[in-house]
C-alpha cells in the first residue's frame, strides 16, 4: 500500500487541503467528487480522501487514471499510516452525486477555560412567581415553567457584586426573551424596560400581520 501513494508525503496532503480550501467545487470537480464514504478530518473540517491525494499529486482524476488508480479505503489506509485522522463509514441515502448534503463534523471534545458570572437564583425565581409564570410582553404561559427572567442590564456588564432586585428583571417566553438579545446586540437603549417591551411588541405584531 505505501508503495503505491510512496511520493505523497504528509506535508504535500497539508499543502493540498489547503489548494482545496482554496478551490471552487467547480474547479474541484476535476479531481473527483465530494465523497460519501470517508472523510479526512482536518482542523475541524472535513474533506474527500481521493480528492486530497489527487491534489496532492496534483493531478486531476483524468491525468491519473493514465498512471493508476486506487479507490476510497487505499486513500483512507494511506492518510491514516501517515498521521491524519480518516471518519467512516457514512451511508448515503442518495445516488445522485449532484445532490449530496452538506456535511460537518460535530461532537468533538475540547478543553477550554470558562469565567463565570454567578447570578442569584432567588431572585429569578420570585420574578417569575411574582409575574405568575407569564411572558410580560405575549402572555404566554405554560404550566408555570418555560419562561426565562431576562435581565435588563446585562449580567456580563456588571462590575464586581452588585446589588439586583426584581425591577431589574423582565419575565418573558423564549420566544420574546431572543428578540430581546437581538435588539440588545443592536442598541443599548433597549436595556430600558419601556423602549424593550414595546419595540418587541412592535415585532411580534408584525409577525402576526404577516402570518394571517
Amino acid at each position: 500500500m505505501a508503495g503505491k501513494f510512496s511520493n505523497i508525503t504528509f506535508d504535500m496532503v497539508k499543502n493540498a487541503i489547503k489548494k482545496h480550501d482554496n478551490m471552487s467545487e467547480k474547479e474541484l470537480k476535476c479531481y473527483g467528487d465530494v465523497s460519501r464514504t470517508y472523510f479526512l478530518l482536518y482542523n475541524d473540517k472535513i474533506y474527500p480522501p481521493k480528492r486530497i491525494i489527487r491534489l496532492a499529486l496534483d493531478k486531476t482524476t483524468k491525468e491519473l487514471a493514465k498512471d493508476f488508480d486506487f479507490n476510497a479505503i487505499e486513500a483512507k489506509n494511506y492518510l491514516q499510516n501517515i498521521g491524519f485522522e480518516v471518519l467512516g463509514e457514512k451511508n448515503s441515502r442518495c445516488n445522485d452525486s449532484s445532490n449530496v448534503d452538506i456535511s460537518a463534523v460535530e461532537g468533538l471534545r475540547s478543553e477550554s477555560q470558562v469565567l463565570r458570572i454567578k447570578r442569584n437564583r432567588q431572585i429569578v425565581i420570585d420574578a417569575k412567581q411574582k409575574n405568575n409564570y407569564t411572558c410580560e410582553i405575549c402572555g404566554f404561559k405554560y404550566n408555570d415553567s418555560i419562561v426565562h427572567a431576562h435581565h435588563l442590564f446585562p449580567v456580563s456588564k456588571l462590575v464586581g457584586k452588585t446589588i439586583v432586585n426584581s425591577k431589574d428583571l423582565i419575565i418573558l417566553c423564549p420566544n420574546c426573551h431572543s428578540i430581546a438579545h437581538y435588539l440588545l446586540r443592536q442598541s443599548s437603549k433597549y436595556e430600558k424596560r419601556n423602549n424593550l417591551t414595546e419595540e418587541i411588541k412592535k415585532i411580534n405584531k408584525s409577525i402576526n400581520y404577516k402570518n394571517q
